[in-house]
């Protein structure tokens, strides 16, 4: 998934033909779309108008292909396999000969007129089946499971199109999309495969668009559609599970099994119209709902025990032990997306025009009443801050949008542009971990062990794996007793974005540009835990009296995250035969969250109930400060052409930990001394180059063409390191856990063969 400026995919907004395609339960997209299917594709970043909902950071809305009245269509096949690709620096380490790869990556696409002139259809279907190998190093911690393990990946999808002209101002569109997939989940160098899971996903998609055109200046769309997914990730084994403090995890990965499924309709409909007077305004109104009726799954279950050893061995001291009890599954309240809006882009003069619009958004169905949980009733009568709350769902989710473009000469040759606008977001993984909870049978906390610096047998030996579990801590309870619960405050995430920049035509065919982008998150998803040990001396939580001697997860909206950027574009397009895109990204960004910029659910708050905290505001993993993009293009003679794109980012950033609970607070994650924030360990520099060179061949009598097409990535086979041990007490501290070539990471040096057909 994409980054826009330091947050993961998970908040970006995924369209396609301005159908909504977001998962709305863990973010990102729900369908991929076949490369013969995509008409245009459409990157929004922060210069959203009214009319955009959802949008903390970036938009992506892909445009499919209809038919015409002519025929057309086309194949293409792309090939991968272990005789054209190079070691990867994981197997160089390892010394073991190049693994097996294969990889296949077929479709095409046919269509045409059904009647002419009035009914056209096209059909797009693609298919990827790969192969590539994981070359497991669990440095020493199980040499048994070491070596290289298989890993497959599937993927089918189809889009089919029929466009109808019911009338000559009016086109109706339907669409029907499928996709099937399956992959390995969790994957990297360290874990084999007995701890990863397979991930498998089904999504059905039907979209109608009726356009209808009024007059000379008025245009409706109306626009319904209805998706089914169903997701599984599915444990690869069963037992207990074992985290090690290199990063090694052993037996059924603690993300395992997960199921989720739902259904979403969507409705929405624009008018725009353009109305004359003091210059001109083009209006657009529209309003859109999105409901997902009850969508249901299960969460990592975590029933076996689950170990937490302080070294890197089946020996060392462990210094937890939990595991839960209960039914994981779940249902969600119904939830809903409902938003209006209004904008108006006037031209006040040739030479600046201003736009304006307010959306007002409502996202329903995450707010509910907690008195289901008796955890939740006791924390009324314990703590002030929850007494006589219960979560709500805000109404004043008003966003307005303000921006302007001027040309000061009136030339068009410079354009200075603009812009603030105010965003709310659907508050994605915030109180979906307690709503996990709201069965007849929730799954609760029901066994834990602790001790910071390692459990301990009676007679004062350090306990070992494999002996009887130790007594339970937890007080034992006549009702169960749920260990999270939702901040009653918590309001929707909230985004401002403001930039200026401008854009100048220093030849026909080329533009320069550059914009500064400011951009403050609020709001944001994070976690915490309550009721924690008081002190290293002090191991009586503040609860344990009335029972609770466990620690409580509070789900909350209390993060944020800054980020500034300077954006700077040359754009060639093309003259004598040659093109290229240049792109560069200063920037700086700091959040309260580990992960990016947007997720604190991973990691709890260094310094309790304190987000914002010095300790917790640190560097967003996700933005290095120096990015640079260049994209050249050459067309020669003979029908040939060669591209390329060079990508360069500096450092990455990881977070480092103690790997020990300095603070005794019971959650281990703690700063070492002198490391001042979270995110503050500094990785290597990314570069990468990639190449393509085809070669058009024309077929007699207008039989279309042939592209064969060589593709070499990753030219220079730089390492690029990805993944780093923040663990100060591993034995790998500051090195990375992967690199190019690895699982889903970047590619070490390999080559593609294809060839497109098309008429």
């Amino acid at each position: 998934m994409p980054s826009i400026a330091g947050g993961r995919g998970r908040y970006t907004s995924f369209y396609v033909d301005n159908a909504d395609d977001n998962e709305d339960l863990d973010g990102g997209l729900l369908q991929t779309v076949s490369l013969e299917a995509v008409q245009e594709f459409q990157v929004i970043t922060h210069r959203f108008t009214a009319e955009q909902g959802r949008a903390a950071y970036g938009i992506i809305n892909v445009i499919t292909k209809s038919g015409t009245n002519n025929w057309h269509g086309s194949a293409f096949e792309f090939f991968r396999n272990d005789a054209f690709n190079w070691k990867t620096h994981s197997e160089e380490l390892s010394d073991s000969p190049k693994s097996a790869y294969n990889r296949n990556q077929f479709g095409g696409s046919f269509g045409g007129p059904i009647i002419k002139d009035r009914m056209f259809f096209f059909v797009s279907p693609e298919r990827l089946s790969q192969s590539t190998v994981n070359i497991v190093n669990t440095q020493g911690v199980a040499p048994t499971l070491d070596g290289p393990e298989t890993l497959p990946q599937t993927l089918f999808t189809i889009s089919a199109k029929l466009d109808v002209q019911l009338a000559k101002n009016t086109l109706l569109t339907f669409r029907y999309s499928r996709e099937t997939n399956a992959d390995v989940s969790d994957v990297n160098t360290l874990t084999p495969h007995q701890s990863s899971g397979t991930n498998q996903n089904t999504y059905n998609t039907g979209t109608i668009n009726l356009t209808s055109t009024f007059g000379a200046n008025k245009v409706n769309q109306l626009t319904f559609e209805t998706a089914d997914w169903q997701n599984g990730l599915l444990a690869n084994s069963s037992g207990p599970g074992l985290s090690f403090s290199n990063g090694v995890i052993l037996g059924q990965g603690p993300s395992f099994p997960q199921t989720t499924s739902f259904r979403k309709y969507q409705l929405r409909d624009t008018f725009s119209t353009t109305v004359a007077g003091r210059g001109s305004h083009n209006l657009k109104f529209g309003a859109e709902e999105i409901l997902e009726p009850h969508p249901q799954g299960t969460y990592g279950t975590q029933t076996f025990p689950q170990y937490s050893f302080l070294g890197n061995s089946l020996t060392s001291p462990i210094s937890q032990i939990f595991y839960n009890v209960g039914d994981a599954s779940f249902t969600f309240n119904s939830f809903n997306r409902f938003g209006v809006f209004a904008q108006d882009d006037w031209q006040i003069t040739r030479k600046l025009t201003i736009n304006a619009g307010l959306r007002w958004d409502v996202y329903g169905g995450v707010a509910f009443n907690q008195n289901y949980s008796q955890t939740y009733q006791f924390l009324q009568t314990a703590s002030p801050y929850f007494t006589g709350q219960q979560t709500q769902t805000p109404k004043t989710n008003f966003g307005p949008r303000l921006g302007f473009a001027y040309d000061p000469t009136g030339t068009g040759r410079t354009v200075i542009r603009g812009g603030y606008g105010l965003y709310y977001n659907f508050p994605i993984e915030t109180s979906f971990f307690t709503i996990v909870e709201r069965n007849p049978d929730p799954q609760v906390l029901g066994y834990l062990v602790s001790n910071p610096t390692g459990i301990l047998n009676p007679d004062g030996s350090f306990y070992q794996y494999g002996q009887p579990l130790p007594p339970n801590q937890l007080t034992p309870s006549p009702f169960p007793l749920e260990n999270s619960v939702v901040d009653p405050h918590q309001v929707d995430p909230r985004y401002q974005h403001a930039t200026i920049g401008f854009e100048h035509r220093l030849a026909p065919n080329t533009v320069i540009g550059a914009d500064f982008l400011w951009s403050r998150g609020d709001h944001t998803p994070s976690a915490d835990e309550i009721n924690r040990f008081p002190s290293l001396e002090n191991q009586v939580r503040p609860y344990a009296a009335a029972g609770y001697n466990f620690p409580i997860r509070i789900e909350q909206t209390t993060g944020k995250n800054l980020y500034r950027s300077l954006n700077i574009s040359l754009v060639h397009n093309y003259s004598k035969s040659f093109a290229i895109n240049t792109w560069y990204t200063y920037s700086t960004c700091r959040s309260t969250n580990v992960v990016a910029s947007d997720e604190g659910f991973s990691t709890f708050p260094i310094t309790e109930n304190d987000g914002g905290a010095p300790a917790n505001f640190g560097p967003c993993a996700l933005s290095p400060t120096h990015k640079l993009l260049a994209s050249p293009v050459w067309t020669l003679p003979k029908q040939f052409q060669i591209s390329s794109i060079a990508r360069f980012s500096s450092h990455s950033r990881y977070n480092i930990t103690a790997g020990a609970d300095l603070n005794g607070d019971g959650v281990n994650n703690d700063l070492p001394v002198g490391v001042a924030t979270i995110n503050s360990g500094v990785g290597a520099n990314f570069f990468q180059l990639d190449l393509r060179a085809s070669k058009f061949f024309t077929m007699p009598r207008e039989f279309g063409r042939i592209e064969a097409v060589f593709e070499l990535y990753n030219l220079f086979n730089n390492i690029n390191p990805s993944g780093y041990q923040g663990n100060e007490l591993g034995s790998d501290f500051g090195q990375p856990t992967a690199f190019a070539g690895d699982p889903v990471q970047g590619d070490a040096r390999l080559a593609q063969l294809g060839v497109r057909y098309s008429f």
